[in-house]
């Protein structure tokens, strides 16, 4: 019997690291969607779905899930606070994001950790610039400027490895491994 679109393929795994939040912050983060879902004729994500990609990485052969888990056991990074206070929109994706309020620095060495290390494991990665957000409406018939929301502060102390399994409506994330960030971050 042939593979469905919701199953996993066999032989390959699309995949990438995020910070997966707790199920409290999913829960704010989907009521902030709630809230403008209906003034941008928007599609709100599920609250199951919500993450902060740190590196997409793509479609790989299920035989390099090994190596790609090896290089993230690598990364050093502290545990560090984020806070979320921006409802922001992109005209050209039709998508409303959550946002962090001011430069996240601890964010942004992490993300360049975890690329350095996926990258001396042999993956080519492509060239991106990293932009924290959390994607919370999609098909926005309407988009605003940036509003502010009421910060919702994040303790993050791990990332994860995502599979994406499906498509579409039945797309779904399962998480492969997750990593723990030592220490706390000074200066946050």
């Amino acid at each position: 019997m042939p593979p469905t679109e919701i199953e996993p393929s066999l032989s390959k795994a699309r995949v990438f690291f995020a910070l997966w939040p707790n199920t409290a912050l999913r829960q704010a983060l989907h009521a902030v969607a709630e809230q403008y879902a209906v003034p941008c004729t928007a599609r709100i994500i599920s609250a199951e779905r919500l993450h902060l990609t740190l590196r997409y990485i793509g479609e790989i052969k299920r035989t390099r899930l090994a190596a790609l888990r090896q290089a993230a056991d690598t990364v050093s990074a502290s545990a560090f606070w984020l806070d979320i206070a921006w409802l922001k929109f992109c005209q050209h994706n039709k998508i409303g994001y959550a946002t962090v309020d001011k430069a996240a620095w601890p964010l942004a060495r992490l993300v360049a950790a975890l690329e350095h290390a996926v990258q001396a494991a042999g993956f080519a990665l492509a060239v991106t610039e990293f932009h924290a957000h959390i994607t919370l409406l999609r098909k926005a018939a309407q988009v605003f400027a940036p509003q502010t929301i009421s910060p919702l502060h994040w303790w993050v102390d791990a990332f994860v490895l995502i599979e994406c399994i499906g498509t579409g409506e039945a797309l779904r994330y399962e998480i492969l491994a997750q990593w723990p960030l030592v220490g706390i971050e000074d200066g946050v």
